[in-house]
């Protein structure tokens, strides 16, 4: 037990750490940033998140987690992503209802990060979907749902929905840089990748899931503009 109290520590730390970094930037800092270059944009995004991954990954190993307390090699790879994508396009469509709703009600919402993200080439596209977004997804899901969610209940026999409800919340506020719509469509968006990191009990299957969403998401912004 007490190697899991060491590597969720660290893990809170980091979660608390990232909620911080998107409150210290503002929606209306991000409005007003002159459009930084597409490859330095992705290679700041590649780097904060690779840092995260590496961080979560380096505290598991050192405290020696068991890998199927984060979901890894749990289920055959070939049924983990079929799984996933499923979820994914189940979730982009839900999370479309979300923002629709939120937008319908007034909710304060910024698009600025996303138009910053969309790409405006194919060079663009595919370090985007083949790169940048596997690596996000990666890193927030190792943190958010393995760490936060597995290790959680693995390690304090912690309920499950205790588990769920702490991890969406800190996933929400992460996004306070989207506004407070984002806040809230990401903490449900987050609540409903826990289900499925649960009810899959794969890693594999809750990355995908969310690289789908946030790559529909980014895709659909470029097509329809919203």
């Amino acid at each position: 037990m007490a190697a899991f109290a060491g590597f969720l520590g660290v893990c809170v730390f980091l979660a608390f750490a990232v909620v911080a970094l998107s409150r210290a930037t503002p929606t209306d800092a991000v409005a007003d940033t002159a459009d930084p270059p597409a490859g330095a944009l992705y290679a700041n995004v590649a780097l904060t998140h690779g840092t995260l991954l590496s961080a979560v990954a380096a505290a598991a190993w050192a405290a020696g987690i068991p890998l199927h307390a984060l979901g890894v090699g749990t289920r055959p790879l070939p049924s983990a992503v079929l799984l996933g994508v499923l979820a994914g396009v189940v979730l982009a469509a839900g999370n479309l209802v979300a923002a629709r709703v939120a937008d319908a009600l007034g909710v304060p919402y910024s698009d600025a990060l996303t138009d910053l993200l969309t790409p405006a080439s194919a060079g663009g596209w595919l370090a985007l979907l083949g790169g940048v977004l596997p690596l996000v997804a990666l890193a927030e899901e190792l943190l958010f749902r393995a760490a936060l969610v597995g290790a959680l209940t693995t390690g304090f026999d912690t309920p499950v929905v205790v588990a769920v409800a702490f991890s969406s919340v800190l996933f929400g506020l992460a996004h306070g840089a989207q506004g407070l719509a984002g806040v809230l469509v990401a903490g449900l968006l987050g609540a409903a990748l826990a289900a499925v990191f649960v009810l899959t009990d794969s890693l594999v299957a809750v990355v995908v899931a969310h690289a789908l969403v946030n790559a529909i998401e980014l895709v659909g912004h470029a097509t329809h503009g919203d």
